[in-house]
């Protein structure tokens, strides 16, 4: 194995253990509170919400959420700029500036709109 390739390898166990952990420890949460149902009854509870006329979560649940995907995939180009701003040198940190700017140019408009606030 590469030497350059254990840095990825290293990032790659952290997120798994990360996830792994998380996992567990909502699970015990869960069951400590006492939320643990059967997976019968999640499934006649979403089949009965399917059949109701009103959906299951408004409109404005869905448009937050495909905001927050937009940003937060957005924002992964914030890494490598991270990573290579050293040998970018000055440019680099303006493009990012500007980038940084347009994503929270972006957010504002957002919230002057109302996209995200909970009415």
């Amino acid at each position: 194995m590469p030497s350059q390739y254990i840095p990825i390898a290293i990032f790659t166990f952290l997120v798994a253990a990360f996830l792994a952990v998380s996992f567990a420890a909502l699970r015990r949460i869960r069951l400590h509170l006492g939320m643990a149902e059967t997976v019968t009854a999640q499934v006649e509870r979403e089949a009965s919400a399917a059949d109701s006329s009103r959906p299951a979560h408004s409109l404005s649940f869905s448009i937050v959420a495909m905001i927050y995907v937009i940003f937060a995939v957005a924002v992964v180009f914030l890494f490598p700029w991270a990573i290579k701003l050293s040998q970018m040198g000055w440019y680099g940190m303006i493009i990012a500036t500007a980038f940084v700017g347009i994503l929270l140019a972006g957010n504002a408009w957002l919230h002057r709109m109302g996209a995200l606030s909970r009415n």
